[in-house]
């Protein structure tokens, strides 16, 4: 597996792959080389399936890698959408100053034929690419519909991501999951839509319990919080050594378990250890917890952040709507608990939508009783 990376090396940044076994042994081999400040960008529920890598000598690798991981530091769509430029003159430079030289050529010999070729030999290599953005496009506006209850709309998307031919086995895996998601919120029973999607536990097996993380969002759509959480534990306790899964049990053990439990998984995280997407989870699962555990003072800082972080999150892409819907409402009910009631209630009205699918009824118990908000 090839895992994604950011680290520290002679005071600069430097980004890349690095090939292991598991995130530890990956961490380890970073190490090794002298790499200081080591994070992975990417776990191994989701290394395992990037086959697309496989055909990548480790030179293209390596630059694919630092591509992908400048996308995701962008903040916006429209950042997101310049750095494409960028990459796609790096790539082609050669073939863009070829362009340059025949369109020069065009208006020396005053030849308009030769002035057409090299303006369309400058222009192809982005009309390409704005044509394969399109698919972004359409896998961005499949999260929003997903996000928003939007059904019909999100299996049309997912038609058409899966007609474009592709041996991207992350995305062939994701649009299958969210197919049975919408089945299970349209009444499939659950399972059923996990036995359709059997065939992905063999292709994860090389990453033990991955399967079960990423269907653990079928038991929240089927509204089995029990099996949620259990699933949860398995997920955990296949690669325990794993400190992007303890937090990821941590917060189903606080929504819908052992406080107790949570704690104890919540003080066993190294920071270090996790992913940048898992560190956002952990200041939303801290938050959560000490809201759970009766201390409003503790959880609002990390709250408040959790709500900072994926509302700039937002503006790029929506991925992140499900969390900043929950994380808005524990926000707004820790706010009415130090008396700042109406402050919390101008949280939900931006996120109701998305709140509506995804809060579990403690919570929206708790939010009906004590903000007046109605499902």
């Amino acid at each position: 597996m090839k895992f994604f990376y950011e680290a520290q090396k002679n005071n600069r940044r430097v980004t890349g792959a690095v090939e292991a076994g598991s995130m530890e042994d990956a961490l380890q081999k970073l190490r090794q080389q002298g790499l200081l400040e080591a994070r992975l960008l990417s776990t191994s529920g989701s290394a395992v399936l990037r086959n697309d890598l496989e055909k990548m000598d480790d030179a293209e690798v390596q630059r694919h890698a630092q591509r992908e991981i400048a996308h995701r530091r962008t903040r916006t769509r429209l950042q997101s959408y310049l750095l494409s430029l960028w990459h796609v003159t790096q790539i082609n430079a050669g073939y863009l100053l070829l362009g340059s030289a025949y369109l020069a050529w065009g208006f020396y010999s005053a030849q308009p034929i030769r002035i057409l070729i090299g303006v369309a030999g400058l222009l192809y290599p982005y009309v390409r690419t704005a044509w394969q953005l399109r698919h972004v496009n359409h896998y961005r506006d499949l999260q929003q519909a997903m996000a928003l209850g939007e059904w019909a709309k999100a299996r049309k998307l997912i038609a058409t991501l899966r007609a474009r031919p592709t041996n991207n086995e992350v995305l062939q895996c994701d649009l299958d999951v969210r197919e049975a998601h919408i089945d299970v919120r349209e009444g499939l029973p659950l399972a059923e839509a996990l036995n359709r999607l059997e065939i992905w536990r063999q292709r994860k097996a090389a990453s033990p319990g991955a399967f079960e993380g990423r269907v653990l969002g079928l038991y929240s759509a089927a509204k089995d919080y029990e099996g949620y959480l259990r699933t949860a534990r398995e997920y955990q306790q296949a690669q325990p050594d794993e400190h992007d899964r303890r937090v990821e049990l941590a917060l189903a053990e606080t929504r819908f378990g052992d406080a107790a439990a949570a704690r104890q998984m919540l003080d066993s995280i190294d920071p270090a250890k996790l992913t940048p997407i898992a560190i956002t989870f952990l200041d939303w699962t801290g938050g959560l917890l000490a809201l759970r555990e009766g201390n409003t003072q503790a959880a609002l800082p990390l709250l408040e952040k959790t709500v900072t972080h994926y509302r700039v999150l937002s503006r790029k892409s929506p991925v992140g709507l499900g969390t900043l819907a929950l994380s808005s409402a524990a926000l707004a009910l820790a706010l009415a608990r130090t008396g700042r009631g109406a402050e919390g209630q101008k949280l939900l009205p931006p996120v109701e939508r998305t709140l509506r699918l995804s809060v579990d009824p403690v919570m929206r118990q708790q939010l009906q009783a004590e903000l007046g908000w109605v499902a």
